[in-house]
């Protein structure tokens, strides 16, 4: 449900335009609020949740996403809807951290490896299939159904974890680090902000480059910050494990890679291939059944293989995925991508559990909800920069072949065909030019497309090297007796670097 909220609204946003009008920064907050919101207080809502507890934290997470989704459907104008999106990645931060620390203390050894395997399914299959659900939803329903859908599903949610859920253990006690919270809230906001806009307003602008030095200054303040609180919003000794560098570069990768290029693989579908939105998100379902079974691989490969070999082969398969898309022409159809979707997605499936796992480990004790927390930002920082970053180099890609291609399209047409607004491109030509302006803009799209599945496929390799290098080999479950594997699985690295090289000395 939370994930979901990513993609699900893209679709619906021209039925939004239509119903309750709004300019197209309005549109695009739709989207961004919910984003920033998250991003900026996931790490926060974890270390909150070891403050007051991962149930209480999680109740209250949910019950605010239901209750801002219920403002969100009957909003009738773009600025409640504005405000109403950003508690609602409020009440997603609050819930998704705390929602992973609940499984990290309630189960331990392989039933913990089984629970996280089911959570790595449903995280890595949601953003694939967020346009088949939006384009049922929209097409058959109505945008409001978007936001209403999550009503009862909280309620439920609340139901359950009032009368099914407990608390592991108890909460912290002490004073809570509300200028650490405050200090990385606005700098990771600033910072989400400016990657989420940087391409529409431009690097230069002013609302770019201030955030952007905001965020700089604000994480240059924070170490020292940091460094004096009793209990610190972020614990930069858990930051500097290398279990904790290692998961959170795979994670970032992951985020960076696969998430942010199915949002240039559904522009691809529906505007250069013309499927509708649902049509487009069917084709997308290999994603989804790739990181649906590599993610219940991982109960196996746990039990055989240590976490880095895991992650290394799960990045591997994120290089192959890319590599496997690469080629494209204007004569091919969406089975060219079948391959590589079906391999990044189970690339995501092979990773996400397996760090979350490795940062669960990391953080267990009293920062549990920290390095959930902190595993979960990973990712969203690395869909955001995947989105800025890729975004970038397709657009320049795009522009050099039409400056070959197309000399006589002005240069603001880059962005328009690169954001999938092509027909209103082709369109303003004469009728007897518009077949060649097309065909054009149709072979610049491919070839940015070609290039980003080339920079993808060097991230994930670059990514995969440095996380094996990084993190440390830790023994597989496979011998030890069940009754001893909460034991073995209690041996997670500690949260300073001198008990990680004490047990590496082990």
């Amino acid at each position: 449900m939370l994930l979901l909220d990513f993609t699900v609204v893209n679709l619906a946003l021209p039925a939004i335009h239509h119903d309750i009008g709004g300019s197209f920064t309005d549109l695009q907050l739709i989207v961004d609020a919910y984003a920033v919101s998250m991003a900026a207080l996931i790490l926060v809502a974890g270390s909150m949740a070891d403050h007051i507890g991962y149930r209480r934290a999680f109740l209250i997470g949910v019950a605010i996403f239901s209750l801002a989704s219920l403002v969100c459907g009957i909003a009738h104008r773009p600025a409640v809807l504005n405000y109403a999106r950003a508690v609602q990645g409020l009440g997603a931060a609050a819930t998704l951290a705390s929602s992973l620390a609940l499984l990290g203390v309630t189960f331990e050894g392989r039933e913990r490896q089984f629970a996280l395997a089911v959570w790595g399914a449903v995280s890595g299959t949601a953003v694939a299939v967020g346009p088949v659900v939006g384009g049922v939803v929209v097409e058959y329903l109505s945008w409001h159904w978007i936001f209403f859908i999550n009503v009862p599903i909280g309620a439920g949610l609340v139901l359950l974890a009032l009368t099914a859920m407990r608390d592991a253990r108890e909460p912290e006690h002490g004073p809570f680090d509300w200028m650490g919270a405050l200090t990385l809230t606005l700098a990771l906001g600033a910072l989400v902000f400016a990657l989420l806009r940087g391409n529409a307003d431009g690097w230069s602008s002013i609302t770019i480059l201030a955030p952007l030095f905001a965020a700089a200054v604000l994480l240059a303040i924070l170490p020292p910050i940091e460094r004096r609180a009793r209990k610190p919003i972020l614990d930069l000794k858990l930051l500097g494990t290398p279990t904790m560098v290692g998961a959170s570069v795979a994670a970032f990768t992951i985020g960076l890679t696969v998430f942010a290029s199915l949002l240039f693989l559904s522009l691809y579908l529906q505007d250069i291939l013309r499927y509708s939105p649902l049509a487009a998100g069917l084709r997308l379902l290999p994603v989804t059944l790739g990181a649906f079974v590599a993610s219940f691989g991982t109960v196996w490969l746990s039990r055989h293989f240590s976490p880095r070999l895991t992650i290394g082969v799960g990045l591997a398969l994120c290089a192959g995925a890319f590599l496997a898309m690469h080629g494209l022409t204007v004569r091919s159809t969406w089975t060219a991508l079948l391959a590589g979707s079906a391999l990044g997605g189970a690339a995501t499936g092979l990773v996400n559990p397996t760090v979350a796992g490795m940062a669960l480990r990391a953080g267990e004790g009293a920062r549990t909800g920290m390095a959930s927390g902190i595993n979960s930002a990973c990712r969203l920082l690395g869909l955001a920069t995947g989105v800025a970053a890729l975004g970038a180099i397709f657009e320049h890609r795009i522009q050099a072949e039409l400056q070959t291609s197309a000399p006589e399209l002005p240069r603001q047409a880059a962005g328009a065909i690169s954001a999938g607004i092509i027909t209103p491109v082709v369109e303003a030509f004469p009728p007897l030019l518009r077949g060649a302006i097309r065909d054009a803009a149709t072979s610049a799209f491919i070839s940015g497309l070609n290039e980003l599945f080339l920079v993808g496929f060097a991230i994930a390799v670059v990514a995969g090297i440095v996380t094996v290098l990084v993190v440390r080999t830790e023994a597989p479950l496979s011998g030890v007796a069940d009754s001893q594997a909460p034991a073995v699985a209690a041996e997670a690295p500690a949260a300073t670097l001198a008990a990680v090289a004490s047990r590496a000395e082990r």
